[in-house]
């Protein structure tokens, strides 16, 4: 029986007190399970996402991540646990003036001291670890390019790489193929269902 990664428990947010955007959701997802969240534009799916890594706070619930309260953590705990959740964004969330390899290298930030980050120094085992999803993503011979020069489809490989550096235990997708031509979305999706697996 596969282990429960992510818990909710009656998730409700509101904005401005007012309409509740997120109404009593209760769901429960496991180890290696692939879930798409459906719903019309406007419908809550980015606001559901954000809650589950704490972006932003639920107005009432619970969210357990690995049975961890991401609702009770304060943010020292909540970066501790966010270095488990990659996220992929719809838009990328890249830095455009940067490279491709520092841009997946920005996924390890959070699993480092503040100084090591700040002057940007990585081990060698993360640099080959980037260097080796960039591989597999397709994006070998990219890694110097900046990344405001690579297509859609390259940049949402790179936002992927970014995620998957973090070593995981869960992935959120914020509309990773929205933005996408179908072809670049197919190879998205394939990737995204390969990781699961």
């Amino acid at each position: 029986m596969k282990k429960t990664i992510l818990e909710i428990k009656n998730l409700f947010k509101t904005y401005d007190g007012k309409k509740n955007v997120l109404e009593d959701i209760s769901l429960e997802f496991k180890e290696g399970e692939l879930i798409s969240v459906i719903g019309s534009s406007g419908a809550g799916k980015s606001t559901f996402l954000r809650c589950l890594n704490k972006m932003i706070s639920p107005s009432s619930g619970e969210i357990l991540f690995n049975n961890e309260s991401l609702v009770k953590a304060n943010k020292k705990e909540i970066k501790k646990i966010r270095t488990k959740i990659g996220m992929i964004f719809q838009h990328y969330n890249i830095v455009k003036q940067l490279t491709v390899i520092e841009n997946v290298l920005h996924g390890k930030l959070g699993q480092m001291s503040s100084i090591k980050g700040l002057l940007g120094i990585y081990s060698e085992c993360d640099k080959k670890e980037a260097f080796e999803l960039l591989k597999e993503l397709g994006l070998k011979g990219h890694e110097y390019k900046k990344c405001g020069n690579l297509s859609g489809g390259q940049k949402q490989r790179v936002g992927i790489a970014r995620a998957l550096i973090q070593n995981p235990h869960l992935i959120l997708c914020d509309e990773p193929i929205a933005s996408l031509d179908p072809q670049s979305a197919k190879v998205i999706m394939d990737i995204l269902k390969d990781i699961s697996v």
